[in-house]
C-alpha cells in the first residue's frame, strides 16, 4: 500500500517528506546504535534544532563519504565532541564521551564517574598539545592526522 501525499497541506507535505527521509536514513544505518547520534544531529541539523532536513542529510552524507578529505571529517568529528558547543574539547566533554562510550546497561552508565574522568584526564593530558586545559580545533585534527584508523572509522559504513 501506497501513502498518497496529494492531499496533505504543502507544509505538511514538507515536514512529512524530511521526516520520511530521514527516519528511512535511519532505518537503513547503524545511526540507532551510534552512542553519538543526538550530538550528530545537533552539529548537521542547519536549524540546529536537532532535526535534520534533506540538505542536511546530504551534508552529513558527503562529511562521512569515504572521500570526504581527512582534514574536513575531522573538523566534523571535533563538533561531534565538543558536547557543550564551546568550540572547544573540555574534561567534562571528554568524560562525556568515555560514558557513552562504554555504553549504558539497565538505563546506568557502565562506568563510574571517577573512573570516566581518570580516562579522559589521560585522553586530555596527551591530546592537549599547548597544555591549555581543553583541546582545540587545531589540535584535535592534528592528533587525529596520526590515527591511521579515523578515516575508516568515521565513514558510513554499508
Amino acid at each position: 500500500m501506497r501513502f498518497s501525499t496529494r492531499i496533505l497541506p504543502l507544509e505538511t507535505k514538507k515536514h512529512f517528506t524530511q521526516n520520511c527521509i530521514f527516519y528511512s536514513f535511519l532505518s537503513f544505518s547503524r545511526f540507532p546504535h551510534n552512542p553519538f547520534r543526538d550530538s550528530i544531529f545537533r552539529v548537521f541539523s542547519s536549524k540546529r534544532d536537532g532535526k535534520m532536513g534533506f540538505e542536511d542529510l546530504l551534508d552529513l552524507c558527503s562529511a562521512l563519504n569515504e572521500k570526504c578529505p581527512e582534514s574536513v571529517r575531522s573538523s566534523w568529528a571535533f563538533r561531534i565532541f565538543d558536547f557543550d558547543g564551546d568550540n572547544q574539547i573540555s574534561l567534562d566533554d571528554l568524560i562525556e564521551s568515555v560514558g557513552r562510550l562504554t555504553g549504558l546497561e539497565n538505563g546506568d552508565s557502565r562506568i563510574d564517574r571517577e573512573s570516566a574522568e581518570f580516562i579522559a584526564q589521560l585522553a586530555l593530558e596527551e591530546l592537549d598539545i599547548v597544555q591549555s586545559g581543553c583541546i582545540s580545533q587545531q589540535e584535535f585534527v592534528h592528533n587525529i592526522s596520526k590515527m591511521p584508523d579515523f578515516s575508516h572509522t568515521f565513514q558510513l559504513m554499508p
